[in-house]
């Protein structure tokens, strides 16, 4: 409510939800498919958007890694490599927020 109202992350122009429980993103293999759209057009449209401003303004919100597929904690998945910076060179300007019961939050260190 606080974004909503302008008052909280305002240099934010687009926050993109990723369901760490989704089915689909276990799956993927590059940036588009995190992007939430079905029409696979507008997913490769707004990646493409996204790389070329470096990540500015986009914030990723991985909901639930403690949900996730142990698979995806490995250091070989894209979403691992994706969330520690190994494949967000191209975004250095993108920000990551991530949900997790503490549990699981010390594989991400």
């Amino acid at each position: 409510r606080e974004w909503a109202a302008g008052r909280l992350f305002q240099q934010f122009s687009l926050l993109i939800h990723v369901s760490l429980e989704d089915p689909a993103v276990h799956e993927a293999r590059c940036l588009a498919d995190l992007i939430p759209c079905e029409s696979s057009e507008m997913r490769e449209a707004v990646a493409k958007a996204i790389i070329e401003r470096r990540g500015k303004g986009v914030c990723f919100l991985f909901d639930a890694w403690d949900e996730a597929p142990r698979t995806l904690h490995h250091v070989t998945s894209f979403l691992y490599k994706f969330i520690t910076g190994t494949s967000t060179k191209m975004l250095p300007r993108c920000s990551i927020v991530i949900t997790s019961r503490s549990v699981v939050a010390a594989l991400l260190y």
